[in-house]
């Protein structure tokens, strides 16, 4: 698909976290993005809250869910799914270290591609 960006978040137990990072998401004026998730075999049933936004059908997310095996691993599958020509990695960290919504955060979606 011409100018898609790959949006990919590793997580490991951020149920809790999750939704602020999609309501930057749904929040970006350009919309031709996807949004991958690799869940590095949480134990918070953040597959769930996945599965609620992949319902709402607002925004393509892809959600994978594998064994634990570590941000690499997680990081590898993510780019093995990725349609997108630019990919953006954003990580969820525990609170303060995600203070910004993705608008403000120097990867965020809202760019005028230019190639």
């Amino acid at each position: 698909m011409k100018d898609l960006v790959t949006v990919f978040t590793p997580v490991y137990n951020r149920k809790n976290l999750i939704g602020n990072l999609y309501q930057s998401l749904l929040s970006q004026t350009y919309k031709n993005f996807e949004w991958i998730i690799v869940d590095d075999g949480s134990t918070d049933d953040i597959d769930e809250i996945i599965k609620s936004y992949q319902n709402e059908d607002r925004i393509l997310i892809r959600f994978i869910k594998q064994e634990n095996g570590g941000k690499h691993r997680a990081i590898n599958n993510g780019v093995l799914h990725a349609k997108g020509e630019l990919f953006y990695i954003v990580f969820i960290a525990s609170p303060p270290s995600f203070p910004l919504p993705l608008a403000t955060c120097p990867v965020r979606l809202d760019i005028r591609l230019m190639w």
